[in-house]
């Protein structure tokens, strides 16, 4: 998996999702490429915090329209992992998201309400109801 998902991520033009004034398209693959490569779980919940404002900003409970992007990479992490330690951290950051609200700026492809609907729709599987993170045994 790390192989042909690094290439992938370094293939998408992240500075497509402009539009707040806060994003920085270069911060997106670097956290991505973290994630994919965490082992230790020393590293995980500032790889967690990296991922999570690399896409938005964790402190104001927020994402940016890249999400429409990077939650692809991030399930697919989730799902095709043999690291435990990388998929409790993606679950993680699958089940914040969820609970984040959307941050659009200028971005014109689509308004805030598409925006939260599409994460909504995509992150239901992840939130708290149906994988509580304090159960993680099947992980």
């Amino acid at each position: 998996m790390n192989r042909d998902i690094l290439i992938e991520i370094e293939s998408v033009d992240w500075e497509q999702f402009e539009g707040s004034p806060f994003y920085s398209a270069s911060e997106v693959p670097v956290a991505l490429r973290e994630v994919v490569s965490l082992n230790h779980e020393h590293d995980a919940e500032r790889i967690k915090n990296m991922v999570l404002n690399s896409v938005g900003n964790n402190h104001e409970g927020i994402y940016y329209p890249v999400v429409l992007k990077a939650l692809d990479f991030l399930i697919r992490i989730q799902k095709e992992t043999t690291s435990k330690i990388c998929k409790i951290c993606v679950l993680g950051v699958l089940n914040d998201l969820y609970y984040f609200q959307p941050c659009v700026g200028d971005y014109k492809e689509c308004s805030a309400n598409e925006l939260k609907n599409y994460v909504l729709n995509i992150l239901q599987p992840f939130n708290d109801e149906n994988t509580p993170l304090n159960d993680l045994s099947s992980v």
